[in-house]
């Protein structure tokens, strides 16, 4: 299938990113999987091996189950317990949308579901070279997971649940992704810059990062529309550059 994207395509970090006039030869099937959560996302955790035909990028080369919070993981230099602060609690702050003063109350909680893991991760090739070019500019190291319950508020635009997985790497970057249909949000948030019903599909994805205080963000909805079939096929991505966000951890009362 041949694809063309409109606005550059969201990503999770360690993976490939196509440049907005770029054209690439798709190897995996919906566009999402290519740009969201995969099998070569950080964040993939079936099974203690993990990688498949198309896991490219960086990936989860073995799984180490945790039974002890307080020790320190081979390789790393603080305990699971001290990299995993980021993955609870309640962060308040503010949501801000491109375009517009001012901007909104949010609340992202985060409690922990299951226990957390360590991930053993390497870089894998699909053959172009273009993960390894990525490879020398975007580091790729062991992490530990935690399983968590998000629950991101906002107004009424925005009022999710979810089950998704802290991610944090042995040097403290915390990271956490989230990827929804458009019409399984609870929220009435729709995009702002293209008209969903003009696509075969919308997702609503949500980046976060681990800061000194809390987490911050960025929302966007991507949406997909595809024309021909088989090897002519050709699939366009728009991005909606929805909004953004600051939190800091809320004072316990």
């Amino acid at each position: 299938m041949r694809f063309r994207e409109h606005a550059r395509l969201w990503a999770t970090p360690g993976q490939a990113i196509l440049g907005s006039t770029q054209e690439e030869t798709m190897r995996t099937t919906p566009l999402w999987i290519a740009a969201a959560v995969t099998a070569c996302s950080p964040d993939t955790h079936d099974g203690s091996q993990v990688g498949t035909e198309t896991g490219f990028g960086c990936v989860v080369d073995t799984t180490e189950a945790v039974d002890d919070t307080s020790l320190v993981p081979t390789g790393f230099e603080a305990s699971v317990a001290t990299l995993l602060e980021p993955a609870s609690g309640r962060f308040e702050g503010i949501l801000t949308h491109d375009g517009d003063d001012g901007g909104e109350a949010l609340v992202l909680t985060l409690t922990p579901r299951g226990a957390p893991a360590v991930l053993r991760r390497a870089w894998k090739d699909d053959g172009s070279g273009r993960e390894l070019a990525l490879a020398f500019d975007t580091a790729c190291l062991d992490a530990v997971r935690q399983p968590v319950t998000l629950e991101l508020t906002s107004g009424t635009a925005l009022t999710e649940t979810a089950e998704v997985d802290v991610i944090v790497d042995r040097d403290g970057a915390g990271s956490l992704h989230l990827a929804l249909d458009l019409d399984d949000l609870a929220g009435d948030a729709t995009p702002r810059s293209f008209d969903p019903t003009t696509m075969d599909a919308v997702r609503f994805l949500v980046r976060g990062a681990a800061t000194a205080t809390g987490w911050d963000g960025e929302v966007d909805f991507q949406g997909e529309s595809t024309s021909g079939t088989g090897p002519d096929a050709t699939a366009s991505a728009t991005r909606d550059a929805w909004g953004s966000f600051t939190t800091a951890r809320a004072a316990t009362p």
